[in-house]
């Protein structure tokens, strides 16, 4: 059996907290407060193009292309980036005003709070052997039964082979945006006895929509049933690469205009733009390319995050060392896409070469990525070209 995607996992914590713990987590969530910031300064400079919501001007050279391209995903796309960028600021911001208020909430006791929001600790072992316990399946079975529309998504055990040993089934609830975090049920692991049960719908309106955060901004959408579901976890996916395009196309607009710039610091900025945002991606394409070329003995360990980190950090490097004129996002956009491409390869040989097929979602998703982002890549290039002269067109009349 090959292992169950780590790369998704890894660009989770990517996503969450870049590889540096809560620090990176509080980081991420202040982006989202910028994201927030420019969908409104978005809105203000495109004001007037709210009547005309499908100009597309693709006939008049390709800066004016990208310019109504941005402005039509920005306007198009606009709640979902309000999404995006309000519920990830508050992942963040939220985790840290909890960790702030809570000496101010429980003085003498910190700590208290964390059980009040993820609920207490199982019940301690008692040192005392278990002769013989339920039946897994028939747990489950009656759980299902006696919470009809509780979906099993996680089930975990606590001191297995004590008499006071527990199972813990955690999962989601249909018609409520929560996560398994929040929704579990408990059983004694001896006779299958109901414990306890804990669920957001049990917490006061604010925590409940503190709760909605995380399944809202990550696609976790299987609370509302199989077919909403699917739908909106692929219009949740359209949005987001379109959030990519946007940024893509901004960069560009905001480079183009400001190449010609005198001043040097401009130039530096310009460079540092180039250098991190497209590493940004690069890093994260060639981190997705490294786990599937890595030996499974070394996906668990520090390496993935430090890898990112130098990859990013090179890039910036490349920014203030390369040469003014050398085109650096568009090398690494391109290295960005031949990675995608590479690593959705690398994924599916494995399966194809013992006669079956991984769930091609991911792989899909990285082979689009690739194709744009080399297509991206590409039409800069052809761009920046200069003209080719009349005698090389055949153009004698020029």
């Amino acid at each position: 059996m090959l292992p169950p995607m780590p790369a998704l996992d890894l660009l989770l914590n990517l996503h969450k907290s870049l590889f540096v713990g809560f620090p990176g987590r509080v980081l991420v969530s202040l982006f989202g407060v910028s994201l927030l910031l420019l969908c409104l300064a978005g809105v203000l400079l495109h004001s007037r193009r709210w009547r005309d919501l499908r100009r597309w001007r693709r006939d008049r050279g390709l800066r004016l292309a990208l310019f109504d391209l941005h402005g039509l995903i920005g306007i198009w796309g606009l709640p979902w980036l309000l999404l995006f960028g309000f519920t990830g600021a508050l992942s963040g911001l939220g985790a840290l005003g909890t960790l702030l208020l809570a000496p101010v909430a429980y003085p003498q006791e910190p700590n208290r709070v964390f059980v009040e929001l993820m609920g207490p600790p199982p019940p301690a072992a008692e040192g005392r052997p278990l002769a013989s316990r339920i039946d897994l399946d028939r747990l489950l079975a009656g759980d299902a039964v006696r919470a009809p529309g509780f979906v099993a998504q996680r089930l975990s055990l606590s001191h297995a082979g004590d008499v006071a040993g527990s199972v813990e089934i955690a999962g989601i609830q249909r018609g409520l945006p929560s996560t398994a975090n929040f929704e579990r049920h408990r059983y004694r692991l001896a006779d299958g006895a109901l414990l306890g049960e804990r669920s957001s719908a049990q917490r006061g309106f604010w925590l409940r929509a503190f709760i909605a955060v995380q399944p809202l901004h990550f696609a976790q959408y299987q609370w509302l049933g199989p077919g909403w579901s699917a739908a909106l976890r692929g219009l949740h996916l359209a949005m987001g690469l379109g959030a990519c395009l946007l940024c893509a196309r901004g960069l560009y607009l905001w480079l183009q205009r400001r190449a010609s710039a005198p001043d040097a610091r401009v130039r530096l900025l310009q460079r540092l733009s180039q250098g991190f945002c497209a590493g940004l991606v690069a890093a994260a394409a060639l981190l997705l390319l490294g786990l599937q070329l890595a030996p499974s003995e070394l996906l668990a360990g520090p390496w993935p995050g430090r890898l990112f980190l130098v990859l990013w950090a090179a890039a910036g490097l490349a920014a203030l060392l390369l040469p003014g004129d050398w085109p650096l996002a568009r090398g690494l956009l391109g290295v960005a896409g031949l990675a995608c491409l590479a690593a959705a390869v690398a994924h599916l040989a494995p399966w194809l070469m013992r006669g079956r097929l991984p769930a091609l979602g991911p792989d899909l998703t990285l082979i689009l990525c690739g194709a744009l982002l080399i297509r991206h890549a590409w039409m800069q290039a052809r761009a920046a070209a200069p003209p080719a002269h009349p005698r090389v067109t055949g153009d004698h009349h020029a």
